[in-house]
C-alpha cells in the first residue's frame, strides 16, 4: 500500500469514529444503553489513530517531496537536451545543468536538498533520460 491509501484508510477510519460518537452513541444513550465501555473503547480507538497518523506524516511529505522531484527532473531533462541541441549547453554538461534545475526549483519551494534527496535527483535524472532515450 502507498502512503496516500494508508492515509485514505486513516481518515475513513476517523469518519466511522465520528459517525459513531456523533449519531450511534446518542441514540444509544436515549433508549438507556450505557455507552461508556463504547467511548472507552471509541477513546483508545483513537489514540491509536492518531499514535499511527504521528508515524506515517513525515513519510507523507517525504512522497510529497519525491514526486515534485520526478515531475522537475522531467523538465529539467527535456530543458537541457532543448539547451543542448540548439547549441547553448554543451553535452557534458547536460546532467549538471538538470541537476542545477531541480535543486534550484527544491530551494524555490523551501525544500533544503539532503544528501539522500541528491541521491534521489540523481536517480530521477537517470531515469528520464533512459526514458527520453527510450522514446527517439
Amino acid at each position: 500500500m502507498n502512503n496516500m491509501e494508508n492515509l485514505v484508510i486513516a481518515l475513513s477510519v476517523v469518519c466511522v469514529v465520528a459517525l459513531i460518537v456523533g449519531v450511534a452513541l446518542p441514540f444509544l444513550q436515549r433508549k438507556g444503553i450505557d455507552t461508556g465501555a463504547a467511548l472507552e473503547r471509541a477513546k483508545s480507538a483513537a489514540e491509536a489513530l492518531s499514535g499511527a497518523y504521528g508515524l506515517v506524516r513525515p513519510f507523507l511529505k517525504d512522497s510529497e517531496v519525491i514526486d515534485k522531484i520526478q515531475e522537475y527532473a522531467l523538465i529539467a531533462v527535456y530543458n537541457a537536451e532543448q539547451l543542448h541541441k540548439i547549441g547553448e549547453l554543451p553535452a557534458e554538461e547536460r546532467k549538471d545543468s538538470a541537476r542545477g534545475y531541480v535543486k534550484d526549483t527544491l530551494k524555490l519551494i523551501g525544500v533544503d536538498v539532503t544528501p539522500e534527496l541528491d541521491a534521489v535527483i540523481d536517480g530521477a535524472i537517470e531515469s528520464e533520460v533512459y526514458a527520453l532515450g527510450q522514446t527517439k
